[in-house]
C-alpha cells in the first residue's frame, strides 16, 4: 500500500494552507531552479532566502516519503509542506533549500546519494552569489538517511547533519515492516541479502570520526524509528561519536515536518541553535 502517512492531515484542523503572501518583506523565494543540466523536474530546487542578509549558513532540505514517495511541493497547497520550513529557517536568518532528487525505481541509492551531491555542488558555486556560508543538510525520515549517508560517504561537504526521525538501521526496518512493503521497496532497492543492508545502514558508521549531527524523534513515532533511537543512543555512548538526541514531546513522525512554521513549532528553535553551536 503506497498511501503515506500526511493522509491524515486532510482530515485535521491543525494543517493549514499555504500562505506565502505575508512573510514576502522577510523571505525571498525562488522556485524551479534546477541543480543538474537537464529538464528533469527531479532535479529541481527552490530556494529560500533571508532578506536583507548578505551572508547566512545555508540547510538543504531532503524529503522523506520512503525513497520512493513526494517531492518538495508534496501538499504543499493543504499544509505548505515542504514551504514552510524553507520559510520558518529563512525568517531566523538562515537560507534553505528544498530539494526535489530522484526517486525509486528510477534511481537507486547510489543515483539518490549522487543528487544530493549534486545539490551540495551547485550551492557552492552559487555561495557568492546568493551568499551561502558554511552548508547544512536536513532531511526527515528516508531524507535523514540520505543526509547521513551523505556525511559518511563525504565527510568534508558539509558542516553538519539535522536528522528528523531518520532511517538507521535498513535490516531492522525490513523486519518491522510488512511483507508487501520489502517486495516492492526494501528487496529492490537494497537487496535480498540482510547482511548486507549494513552498509546502507547509518547506524553502522558511528565512530569518533563522525560528524556531529543532531537527531530529533517524535515521542509518538513509528515504534520501529523509536526502536532505531534508543538503538542509536547506545551506539553513540559506545562509539564515542558526536551527536546528541532529542525526542519530541507528542510529536508523531508526520508533526517533525508537519509542525514547522506553526505556533509552538518545537523543530525550528533546536535547528537554529544547533548551527548557532556548530559556527562557534
Amino acid at each position: 500500500m503506497k498511501i503515506t502517512f500526511f493522509v491524515f492531515c486532510f482530515t485535521f484542523i491543525s494543517c493549514h494552507s499555504f500562505d506565502y503572501s505575508s512573510v514576502k518583506e522577510q523571505v525571498n523565494r525562488i522556485e524551479n531552479i534546477f541543480y543538474v543540466n537537464d529538464s528533469n523536474p527531479k532535479h529541481s530546487l527552490d530556494l529560500f532566502l533571508p532578506s536583507g542578509k548578505k551572508s547566512f549558513p545555508l540547510v538543504i532540505f531532503i524529503h522523506g516519503g520512503f525513497w520512493r514517495n513526494q517531492d518538495k511541493t508534496y501538499l504543499r497547497a493543504f499544509t505548505g509542506l515542504y514551504h514552510n520550513i524553507g520559510i520558518a529557517l529563512a525568517k531566523k536568518g538562515i537560507g534553505c533549500i528544498i530539494t526535489n532528487y530522484r526517486l525509486f525505481p528510477e534511481a537507486k541509492l547510489d543515483g539518490q546519494l549522487n543528487d544530493i551531491a549534486s545539490v551540495i555542488e551547485w550551492a557552492n558555486k552559487n555561495s557568492l552569489k546568493y551568499g551561502f556560508e558554511d552548508v547544512y543538510l536536513m532531511g526527515h525520515s528516508a531524507g535523514g538517511h540520505l543526509a547521513i549517508m551523505h556525511s559518511i560517504q563525504k565527510p568534508n561537504t558539509v558542516k553538519g547533519i539535522i536528522a528528523l526521525s531518520p532511517i538507521l538501521d535498513i535490516a531492522h526496518m525490513r523486519e518491522n515492516k510488512e511483507d508487501d512493503f520489502n517486495r516492492e521497496l526494501t528487496i529492490p532497492m537494497f537487496g535480498a541479502d540482510t547482511n548486507e543492508y549494513s552498509k546502507s545502514s547509518p547506524i553502522t558508521y558511528l565512530d569518533n570520526k563522525s560528524l556531529d549531527t543532531l537527531y530529533l524523534f517524535g515521542e509518538k513515532d513509528y515504534a520501529f524509528a523509536i526502536d532505531q533511537s534508543k538503538m542509536l543512543m547506545e551506539k553513540l555512548t559506545k562509539s564515542k561519536a558526536k551527536g546528541e538526541v532529542k525526542i519530541i514531546p507528542s510529536y508523531d513522525h508526520a508533526d517533525m515536518v508537519l509542525q514547522i512554521n506553526k505556533e509552538g513549532d518545537r523543530i525550528i528553535p533546536l535547528v537554529q541553535s544547533y548551527i548557532l553551536r556548530m559556527r562557534k
